[in-house]
């Protein structure tokens, strides 16, 4: 998995998918085909097929692995959320193009945003930045009222964990911006 990254980083892309694939076959035959470091290595190869461009074998190698780590680990862990949001990512992503996938990431998005608020601290930096780009998601659907109150639960999120100054904060910050300008409150978004 750390060599198919290095090449992948590298632009080795290539070498990087045999390299993937070759961990995939190891790790079947050692631990079977639900094996949480399958799951890792096919999100790996998911981001490779991205960056290719190649969004459906991306879209089907995330699948494939949020399904495993559903059935090993469960619905509610949060490495289940984190999936989640791999793939609330590509769906946002491949919505640019056909609207119909802004309803699969936000699904995808609130399910994560649920797992993670019951299963993590209330100040954990992955509440905030799941609502952060669930905010963005919201501003993508022209939905500028939930956008902004998303993005103002994130920013809340990191000042009641005394995280303000994170760099991800500003993130939050920013979405927070977009939000209000989009709503022509200008004097909120400075």
């Amino acid at each position: 998995n750390e060599s198919g990254t290095l090449e992948m980083e590298q632009g080795m892309y290539t070498a990087a998918q045999s390299t993937f694939r070759q961990a995939l076959k190891i790790q079947e035959r050692h631990f079977g085909r639900d094996h949480p470091l399958g799951a890792t290595t096919l999100t790996n190869l998911a981001h490779l097929h991205q960056q290719q461009g190649n969004d459906s074998e991306a879209l089907a190698n995330l699948s494939q692995a949020l399904e495993i780590t559903m059935n090993r680990l469960g619905e509610d862990h949060p490495d289940t959320a984190a999936g989640l949001v791999e793939l609330a990512r590509l769906y946002r992503q491949l919505a640019r193009n056909d609207s119909q996938h802004y309803l699969q990431a936000m699904e995808r998005y609130e399910k994560a945003l649920k797992i993670r608020e019951s299963r993590l601290m209330p100040g954990h930096r992955l509440i905030a930045e799941t609502l952060t780009e669930l905010s963005r998601l919201k501003l993508d659907m022209g939905d500028q009222n939930s956008a902004s109150e998303l993005a103002e639960r994130a920013v809340d999120v990191w000042e009641r964990a005394g995280r303000q100054d994170d760099p991800e904060a500003a993130l939050s910050l920013l979405a927070l911006a977009n939000s209000n300008f989009a709503q022509k409150d200008y004097e909120r978004a400075e």
